[in-house]
């Protein structure tokens, strides 16, 4: 956990100090008003298919661990310019996973050892506000935050899917390669920030899995994807 805040503390002081960089550029006043052709020009609906990847994560519950493997992830976002500096963004992300549990615990005078493995699908819909600097006519600094509802879906066992809040940190670049088409390079951290036992991964039952304690867990990685504005 320490290290995915690390990194993204890091990228996102790293925006900063170029955007604080570019700033000085427009130090003798601001930059010249878009002429009225330009501002009919001017895309604000964008759409993103993306791919991308999240690092592995272990969480702590009572009694035991919960272990998540790293994994690709892909997904589409669609933002809506509100101004040349803000943007309304919906985001769904799709990964498929597989989830680790191994639990200690007592049942009566006896004490047990059971360890679960199954495949989680954990899809994410979320809705945020970007923050935006365009550094040039072709690359765009971002950052923002985004809230909504994460689902984790079972794959094998038979347990209903599990709903939580959610929310999310993100920032990243854009190159446009041309006044429609250019690319979206993005870290982020997605956090489900209600409780989550092991029972929203494995369910109930004999084996004794759905022990309860609870965590929180982060998923910190990164997408990259190509963007169409109209």
């Amino acid at each position: 956990m320490h290290n995915k805040l690390l990194y993204f503390t890091t990228l996102l002081c790293s925006l900063l100090f170029a955007n604080v960089l570019q700033a000085q550029q427009y130090a003798a006043g601001p930059p010249p008003p878009l002429s009225k052709q330009d501002k009919e020009d001017e895309s604000n609906i964008s759409i993103t298919p993306f791919y991308g990847y999240n690092f592995d994560e272990t969480f702590e519950i009572d009694g035991g661990s919960v272990y998540l493997n790293d994994g690709s992830i892909f997904g589409v976002s669609l933002g809506i310019e509100a101004s040349p500096y803000k943007e309304i963004e919906l985001t769904y992300q799709r990964q498929v996973v597989r989830a680790s549990a191994d639990l200690f615990y007592f049942l009566g005078n006896s004490y047990f050892e059971t360890r679960a493995n199954d495949d989680i699908a954990i899809d994410y819909f979320m809705i945020g506000f970007n923050g935006m600097k365009k550094t040039s006519d072709r690359i765009t600094l971002y950052g923002g935050i985004s809230a909504g509802m994460v689902v984790f879906t079972p794959q094998t066992y038979n347990v209903n899917a599990a709903e939580k809040f959610a929310v999310a940190l993100k920032g990243g670049v854009r190159v446009n390669l041309t006044d429609r088409i250019g690319i979206r390079l993005q870290p982020q951290l997605y956090m489900p920030i209600q409780s989550l036992g092991a029972n929203v991964f494995f369910g109930t039952g004999g084996s004794g899995v759905g022990i309860s304690g609870y965590s929180t867990i982060t998923q910190f990685g990164g997408i990259g994807g190509l963007s169409y504005a109209f």
